[in-house]
């Protein structure tokens, strides 16, 4: 009897263990700074004709991307020089398609289509982990299972990385954690970045520098963004 439980037991855990991984996407948070010699008209009409519609198109690829989230940061926060230009959640079907796309010939022209835009040196991906109830400098962080990026509006929301807002922060992000909280925070040098499904608490929305919300678009001005029709 006992030997049967234990079989039962491990078939059950198998069971959870594949479907999680199964369900489980792969999300990537872009933070892009120009090429210095790319002006900032340039980058914004290069952006919008050619590097937004690339990435879309990894949707039809075996790359199998299902959800893109650009945007770019209003121009009174630029004079920043440490805050990304271009954000974008980036959500793939899962990692091993997005890996093994990125090693084709189609893949690797599309990863050096950035550098005709974005400075090598400065821009890159950080794929979220999950949140524990900390953050740390330059991590990503996921809050929440089972989103949908594609379902209603998205908000994205800054804070500047002070001492006041790493005592609040982590002990609001537990509590809307608790309560169903959806979304991917983001911790930079000077700024912490979250892109939500879920709306803030109070202290944490006095401590605002810049919020917009991202509704259905393909075009993108300093200021907003956009999720991006696939």
């Amino acid at each position: 009897m006992k030997s049967s439980k234990n079989i039962a037991f491990f078939v059950l855990f198998q069971m959870l263990f594949f479907a999680t991984t199964a369900n489980a996407t792969f999300l990537r948070f872009w933070r892009g700074f120009p090429k210095s010699e790319v002006s900032v008209e340039q980058f914004e009409d290069g952006l919008n004709q050619i590097f937004l519609p690339a990435t879309a198109a990894l949707a039809k690829t075996p790359a199998h991307l299902i959800s893109y989230q650009p945007l770019l940061m209003p121009t009174e926060l630029l004079q920043n020089e440490n805050f990304p230009i271009e954000l974008a959640l980036v959500e793939y079907a899962s990692e091993a398609e997005y890996r093994a796309y990125r090693d084709t010939v189609q893949g690797q022209a599309y990863s050096n289509l950035h550098w005709d835009y974005f400075d090598k040196s400065a821009s890159k991906s950080t794929v979220p982990i999950s949140f524990q109830g900390t953050l740390e400098n330059d991590k990503a962080y996921l809050i929440g299972t089972d989103i949908d990026w594609n379902a209603g509006p998205t908000f994205f929301y800054v804070f500047p990385n002070d001492e006041e807002t790493q005592r609040i922060l982590p002990r609001d992000l537990v509590a809307l954690q608790r309560n169903g909280f959806k979304g991917v925070v983001l911790s930079g040098p000077t700024y912490v970045m979250i892109y939500a499904k879920s709306f803030l608490t109070p202290a944490l929305s006095r401590r605002l520098l810049w919020e917009t919300k991202l509704r259905r678009g393909t075009t993108l001005s300093y200021g907003s963004g956009v999720q991006y029709p696939l």
